[in-house]
């Protein structure tokens, strides 16, 4: 890996992490504000939901773009041979 790959890659999960943490409060400061409305259950449910979204998201895009970039140099392989 190149050092322009792997500061990319810090970037954009740098950048990934900053909006997961901003939805997280925003859920968190939901359930704050309907504890007495919603059922207890339901609002710790809603943050576990927001936990493994953010796991999976920053998964799931860090791989597609590693997906992406091995794609663009298999085609400049294969364009150049």
């Amino acid at each position: 890996m190149t050092f322009t790959y792997v500061v990319t890659n810090r970037w954009l999960a740098f950048r990934l992490d900053l909006g997961i943490v901003v939805l997280s409060i925003a859920a968190s400061i939901s359930c704050i504000i309907l504890k007495g409305d919603v059922d207890s259950e339901l609002l710790s449910f809603s943050l576990q939901i927001i936990t493994d979204f953010a796991i999976y998201f920053s998964i799931s895009v860090r791989c597609m773009t590693e997906m992406q970039n091995y794609m663009t140099s298999a085609q400049a392989i294969h364009k150049y041979t």
